[in-house]
């Protein structure tokens, strides 16, 4: 069986819904400067534990940081363990599953995220539709066609914490566009994305009216 012809295929990226915030809803215990945030399962595909020793090395490069993973999942335990190891207690909180993400979003400074693979990578949506800055790997298939500009997000290596830390304290001490964050977020709203395929479905051919004999 051939291939389907290149100009046949059509790409139309995941509609998301953007979170409300819920006032008094999120919890930063450490009152750092720098708020991180992060939203995935707790899992092997979202690495948090690159993105865990990233922020150990911002911390001892005298950067006021703090981070939140949001999410629940198999991995907890060894998380939890690698927070102790890496002396993170009072820098990185997982509270589990939460429905007002949204209240995390809106209190953040900057969005990260480390995994090694994603589908298309919605939380980074959600971000910009708050106007975070992002920080994310350059990771099969999603953050890639989303950070389209620089002035909205960076992308760094799959695994490198070095290179996540560098970034995400680059981000941290430069000027937010947090309109044009917004902007990129809206090309991925539910309506947008249902305009796209209906366009693509066939037009129904009217038929013009007899005229009477």
């Amino acid at each position: 069986m051939g291939r389907l012809p290149a100009h046949r295929v059509k790409v139309i990226h995941n509609p998301v819904a953007m979170p409300d915030p819920k006032p008094g809803a999120a919890v930063w215990p450490a009152q750092a400067q720098h708020r991180i945030l992060a939203v995935g399962s707790l899992r092997w595909q979202k690495d948090f534990p690159t993105l865990l020793r990233a922020v150990r090395l911002l911390l001892d490069q005298g950067c006021d940081a703090e981070l939140v993973i949001l999410g629940d999942g198999p991995d907890r335990a060894a998380l939890v363990a690698l927070v102790q190891s890496l002396g993170l207690t009072s820098r990185v909180t997982m509270p589990g599953f939460t429905p007002h993400t949204g209240a995390y979003y809106a209190s953040a400074d900057l969005f990260a995220l480390s995994s090694r693979s994603e589908g298309f990578a919605n939380v980074i949506v959600e971000a910009l539709s708050h106007g975070l800055p992002v920080v994310a790997t350059d990771c099969p298939h999603g953050p890639s066609e989303i950070l389209d500009t620089s002035d909205i997000g960076s992308l760094v290596p799959v695994g490198d914490a070095a290179a996540l830390a560098a970034a995400i304290g680059a981000a941290l001490h430069a000027r937010r566009n947090p309109d044009a964050a917004r902007k990129r977020a809206s090309d991925f709203r539910p309506g947008v994305a249902a305009g796209k395929f209906l366009s693509l479905l066939p037009q129904p051919q009217l038929s013009k009216p007899k005229r009477p004999a």
